[in-house]
Parts: structure tokens; sequence; C-alpha cells
């Protein structure tokens, strides 16, 4: 692979891992529910597998906004069989929140150089801190391919897989089937299946390169 190839890859990762932490950040406002149905955007979601489901397609901005923000907090903030979508909560029941896998993720970020603004409130091993730390990475390796900086760029390439190894790729089909046993409309459960796709794509290909090598 060129490295302009490499470089649109990783972008595209990027910007899929993303697209998906912003999903399960907070609510969809207007603008973003806006942005997600646009044609193009609708076409790119449709191949890479992703039906959202027809009402989002269809129905009128502000009440398909209010009916996706009661699904989110039915399925992440309802005081009965509330989802937390944390790594530790969902691999360990004796963790807690803020426990030792949280402070295992934080210092994993701080090693490179990633830290999660605390005006956000959120814990490092949130579902959407991961996916953005993901998000990130996969930038700073488009960028280094883009300044010819290979030796960066395979660093940034390294760190993923050894996130997704140690991390990511444990819970996010966990964290899927979760979510589609608690969500009422299509979107969020088509959401949380894609992260467990394309994480469990990204696992496959950073498997392949390392048979290619050996």
């Amino acid at each position: 692979m060129t490295l302009s190839a490499s470089a649109q890859a990783a972008g595209a990762r990027s910007q899929m891992y993303a697209l998906l932490a912003a999903v399960f950040r907070r609510p969809l406002d207007a603008g973003q529910i806006e942005g997600l149905r646009s044609p193009e955007m609708l076409a790119a979601l449709a191949a890479a597998g992703i039906d959202p489901g027809e009402a989002f397609r269809d129905d009128d901005v502000d009440v398909l906004r209010d009916a996706l923000a009661v699904d989110f907090t039915n399925i992440f903030h309802h005081p009965e069989g509330k989802i937390m979508p944390c790594e530790g909560l969902m691999l360990a029941h004796e963790d807690e929140l803020h426990g030792r896998k949280t402070e295992e993720v934080e210092r994993f970020l701080a090693n490179v150089g990633y830290r999660v603004p605390p005006e956000r409130g959120e814990m490092a091993d949130h579902i959407a801190v991961e996916l953005e730390f993901m998000a990130d990475l996969a930038r700073r390796e488009a960028e280094a391919w883009e300044a010819g900086d290979e030796e960066t760029a395979r660093k940034a390439h390294d760190v993923q897989r050894d996130f997704l190894d140690r991390h990511l790729g444990r819970w996010a089909g966990i964290f899927a089937l979760r979510v589609a046993m608690r969500a009422e409309a299509p979107f969020y459960a088509a959401f949380a299946q894609a992260v467990a796709d394309f994480v469990a794509d990204d696992i496959e290909a950073f498997a392949a390169e390392a048979r290619e090598v050996d």
C-alpha cells in the first residue's frame, strides 16, 4: 500500500470511529441528525451496512430528535435495567464505576499523550471515549503518512492494535448485544452493531497484517 493509500485508509477509519463515538456520547441534536440524513451520509451508512431505520430517514427532525433522546435515556439512564457503557462494568460485575479497569484505560491513554477533557465528566473506559481515542490514533496515523513520517505512522498503527487487543475489542460485542436488548427503535441497535462489526473487522485486518509479516 502506498503512503497516500495508507493515509486515506487511516483517515477513513478515523472518521468512522469519530462518528460512532458521537452517536454514543449523548443524544443527537437536530444538526447532527440532519447531517446523518444527508444523501451522502445515508449512502455511506448503507455502504457500511448500517440501517438506522425508516423513521430516521423519513420523520420530522424535531420529532426524531425527541424520540431518539427518549430511547437513549431508556438505554443508558433508565433507573431500572440501564446499561452502563463502560468497559469495567461490562466485563466484570465486581468492578466499580471508576474502578480498576477505568484506571487501566486511563494509564493507557496517558502513555500516548491522550487526555479525556475533565469537563465532560466521562470515565476513560466509556464507550464514547474509547471510540474517540481510536479516532484520534487513526487521525494521527493518517497525518503521519501524509507527512511521510513512516515511523510515527507505524507507532500510531501499533497502538491502535494494542488498544483493541487489550480493551475495546474485548467488549464491543457485549455492548452491541446489550444495546440491542434495550433499544426500542432500530437506530441505536444498528449503530451498536456497527461498533461491534467495525471493531471486529479492524482486529481481523491487524491480524492479517501480522500474518503477512510472519
